[in-house]
């Protein structure tokens, strides 16, 4: 865990990780999805969102975040936050689904475990400030 207030956890992607810095925010307490949130929850929900994405972008340079929250292999709410790296055009829009699909079938295929971990230190530093 990278972060969390106790209502919402931040978390980068276990591994083999398809990217470095795919991070999830997650509610601790169980929520269906987002239109389950309370008002006051829904609105911290978004305020952590816009901000983790706004630290996605400082620690890793990336111009875009994607936001992914399917909710079916966890019935929880779980927002995926995915770096959009410009130089990894087989990553952008739907492709990112192929290459997830890629590194469970084959986890050669995953971001380096010391790129990974420099990243999950520079969003803790981040995420301390930020959040």
């Amino acid at each position: 865990m990278l972060w969390t207030d106790g209502r919402f956890l931040v978390i980068h992607h276990p591994e083999p990780s398809p990217l470095v810095g795919w991070l999830r925010l997650d509610a601790v307490d169980h929520v269906g999805g987002v239109a389950d949130l309370s008002d006051d929850d829904a609105a911290r929900f978004g305020v952590l969102h816009a901000r983790l994405a706004a630290c996605m972008k400082r620690a890793l340079g990336v111009d875009r975040v994607y936001s992914i929250a399917f909710g079916e292999s966890a019935r929880h709410l779980h927002m995926h936050l995915v770096p959009r790296f410009a130089h990894r055009d087989d990553l952008a829009a739907w492709g990112l689904a192929d290459g997830y699909r890629a590194c469970l079938r084959d986890p050669s295929t995953a971001a380096e475990h010391l790129a990974v971990h420099d990243a999950r230190e520079r969003f803790r530093v981040l995420l301390a400030a930020a959040l």
